[in-house]
């Protein structure tokens, strides 16, 4: 069984991490071997419009906003973007700074949330007064404030999307930092925190990384008695390759974890959730393993409210797609929808091995996947990471952060923003 979720660190630098480990018009369409429509909507060029889109895009009734994790121009550290609704991108900001000083923040990871007054709110997984990574705000006019410079003891390179509660505050969490005591990792194990409005970061938890998990990258979910479920990515058992399979838990108001599930390489339900967790309203969660089962290909699984987990869906590693390392959408009908960062169209070998490119999937409630794309790593990009989101039409976007343009400064491509019409 191998340790996975590189994604692609062959070519990105500093995108390992320290992890090692159409709209409506003017755009490009792409040609499927699906029915399903499948359209590029923005080609990256390496230039000033940015490079590597790792996350999840926000739908707003003026376009679509998201970030790219590198470039912006001389700074390479990456931007913030909006595609408006006749498919004319524009960049909201660039990070700026030098010479691997960034006080502004630099290579933002997490996808983007909005207010009402249409502010935006992201992390920079690195950068900051302390060089461990940033939370910030981008008004209407374009002018970043940082709200918040992690710091090491409060948190190190925050990855998630944050979500927001009605009364302003965010909650997130960082991959390394916190109780660099207790954890068996010397950068920190990785935190829960809560930001108020006044810009008072609380760290709400600190992983220790032996019982409890290591990494918790993935997406948060809040329910209505404020308690927050999320997945730590690999510790929480040594019976497993590294530091651990990963764990699933709940984080009371008080900051009580209760773990609700210890991943292990030896059983079905897979291993190294990444990609965190979403829920329905009856309580279920829902979300991926990337590796480990049958076939170490990975998995789709539901947590029910009495701490049973069941396994949805296998990855076959071929056509189907394998690893999985992000988060699941759930439409009102309760089909899933997400993307692998490998198989499908396994001609493709951009990396040299052909391992597929990856694919965009649905689930239905039956348990039945259906490959509503699977890319080929050329102009349509490939190795899509972040999850989908979907409009009310239910078309889904989302990127993909290689191929596209190999004109790109990237040898393999900086990558796109696609559209799906399931």
């Amino acid at each position: 069984m191998k340790l996975k979720f590189a994604w692609n660190s062959i070519k990105r630098g500093r995108a390992s991490l320290v992890l090692a480990l159409a709209l409506t018009a003017m755009l490009t369409a792409t040609p499927a071997a699906q029915a399903q429509t499948f359209t590029v909507i923005h080609t990256f060029t390496g230039g000033n419009d940015g490079i590597d889109p790792l996350d999840a895009l926000l739908l707003a009734p003026d376009g679509i906003y998201g970030n790219t994790y590198d470039g912006g121009g001389n700074s390479s550290i990456g931007t913030v973007f909006r595609i408006d609704k006749m498919g004319e991108y524009t960049v909201l900001y660039r990070f700026p700074g030098c010479c691997d000083v960034y006080p502004r923040g630099a290579d933002p990871i997490g996808g983007l949330i909005r207010d009402a007054a249409g502010n935006l709110y992201g992390t920079t997984y690195l950068g900051g007064a302390y060089r461990q990574g940033s939370i910030f705000k981008l008004d209407k006019t374009g002018r970043e404030t940082v709200l918040h410079s992690f710091g090491g003891a409060d948190g190190s390179g925050p990855w998630a999307t944050m979500i927001m509660d009605s009364a302003g505050n965010l909650y997130g969490s960082t991959a390394y930092g916190g109780d660099i005591t207790n954890c068996d990792i010397p950068v920190g194990c990785g935190t829960v925190f809560k930001l108020d409005p006044a810009g008072n970061l609380t760290t709400l938890y600190a992983f220790q990384g032996t019982f409890d998990g290591t990494m918790p990258i993935g997406n948060l979910v809040r329910d209505a008695q404020g308690n927050l479920y999320g997945t730590a990515g690999q510790g929480g058992s040594s019976s497993c390759v590294g530091t651990g399979c990963g764990t699933l838990f709940k984080l009371d108001m008080s900051g009580a974890i209760t773990i609700l599930h210890v991943f292990v390489n030896s059983d079905a339900y897979g291993c190294f959730p990444f990609g965190g967790l979403i829920g329905d309203r009856a309580g279920n969660l829902y979300g991926t393993a990337n590796a480990c089962a049958a076939g170490d290909n990975g998995t789709i699984f539901r947590l029910d409210p009495q701490g049973v987990i069941t396994v949805l869906y296998n990855f076959k590693g071929g056509r189907d797609g394998r690893d999985s390392a992000a988060p699941l959408l759930r439409d009102a009908a309760g089909n899933l929808y997400g993307t692998t960062e490998f198989g499908g169209d396994l001609s493709c070998n951009l990396l040299g091995e052909q391992l597929g490119c990856g694919t965009v999937f649905k689930l239905d409630t039956t348990g039945q996947e259906t490959v509503l794309y699977r890319f080929t790593g050329k102009k349509d990009g490939g190795f899509p990471t972040a999850g989908l989101v979907m409009d009310a039409a239910g078309k889904l976007y989302g990127t993909a952060p290689d191929a596209g343009d190999f004109g790109c400064e990237q040898f393999i491509g900086c990558g796109v923003v696609f559209a799906v019409t399931p």
